[in-house]
């Protein structure tokens, strides 16, 4: 078989030699010059009119929507530029390699990039104060501690971070109010996700309300209010039910599971249960208490607070493991935790 064009002699693509084949074929095209819209506020993209996107996907937008293909190309290996960074105008260098039967082609590519600037819809919304949910979180029957407060705020940017493809995922305003704390936030189905989140890890029960606060097409468009009053018992509390003293071990959903510190006894308590329980507050709990001496029955352990011996008789379940071990002082009692 000879080549069309030069008459060589060999394995021929469309007729021609691999050189003639490379030489004559545009594999690939782009426009000389591209424009990028990117949001002054959150650095975003904006492709086609009015749809936004984060930095790499956008860029990706841009590049994909404008090459070209010869009909012959297929599945061609783009290598993206690193991400370019935010001067008006500058040159962007693209490789493109195509396979065609048994021959690797690189195809390098190159257009000028220009920036616009903006500020995208989400921002906007933003800069006015705009959301569609208030997540309130509370106490029941006491005040939501400075540390859950933390944890909750962590959580809530944690899971934003998550959700970065829902640009409506986002805090307006956080508000510290008596008893807790007041997050206006950008999208309802969002936060009525990351509520139940937060319940399913710190426990408590959540009442939602919907409120009229405009309209949209001729219909009710609706703010809901989402309430997670954070459970009476938390993990790592001492409570008593006046006859024995537990430590909270854990607390779901439905349920608070409770370790009786005397005989190591689990119990799981259910929520509309826990008023029968009173935290106590001057409870302890020293994760790191000297082990002195230990029979089959009983363990002495150095008192982490008064430095005096205390003996204290073994659960069935006890195993020591090292010199050390964890207890709960309560009322000037040590138990073994």
């Amino acid at each position: 078989m000879y080549c069309l064009k030069c008459g060589a002699k060999g394995n021929l693509y469309s007729n021609l030699c691999e050189d003639c084949f490379r030489k004559e074929r545009e594999f690939a095209r782009i426009p000389n010059h591209l424009t990028r819209m990117v949001c002054t506020e959150c650095g975003d993209y904006r492709t086609g009119s009015t749809h936004w996107v984060n930095k790499f996907d956008g860029m990706q937008s841009l590049i994909e929507s404008n090459l070209e293909f010869d009909p012959i190309v297929t599945d061609p290996l783009i290598d993206y530029p690193e991400f370019p960074d935010e001067s008006n105008e500058q040159t962007i260098e693209l490789n493109i390699i195509i396979f065609i039967d048994d021959i690797e082609i690189d195809v390098p590519l190159n257009f000028r990039l220009r920036t616009k600037y903006h500020v995208c819809d989400i921002c906007s919304r933003k800069r006015g104060g705009y959301f569609e949910a208030i997540i309130q979180i509370r106490g029941d029957d006491r005040p939501v501690t400075p540390k859950e407060q933390e944890g909750v705020l962590a959580y809530l940017l944690k899971k934003i971070e998550e959700h970065s493809s829902d640009r409506m995922a986002f805090i307006t305003k956080e508000t510290v109010v008596k008893g807790g704390t007041d997050y206006h936030m950008g999208s309802t189905k969002f936060s009525k996700a990351v509520v139940r989140e937060l319940q399913h890890r710190f426990g408590g029960k959540i009442t939602e309300t919907a409120s009229i606060f405009g309209q949209k097409d001729g219909k009710d468009v609706y703010r809901h209010t989402f309430l997670l009053r954070l459970a009476k018992l938390r993990q790592g509390d001492v409570v008593s039910d006046g006859k024995h003293m537990y430590l909270v071990s854990s607390i779901s959903k439905r349920f608070a599971y409770l370790k009786d510190l005397t005989t190591w006894r689990k119990i799981k308590v259910r929520y509309e249960h826990f008023k029968k329980y009173r935290v106590k507050a001057d409870a302890k709990l020293h994760e790191q208490a000297v082990i002195i001496h230990s029979t089959e029955k009983e363990i002495q352990i150095l008192h982490p607070e008064t430095m005096k011996a205390v003996s204290i008789r073994l659960p069935d379940e006890f195993v020591r493991d090292g010199e050390e071990t964890a207890v709960v002082s309560v009322d000037d009692e040590l138990f073994l935790a």
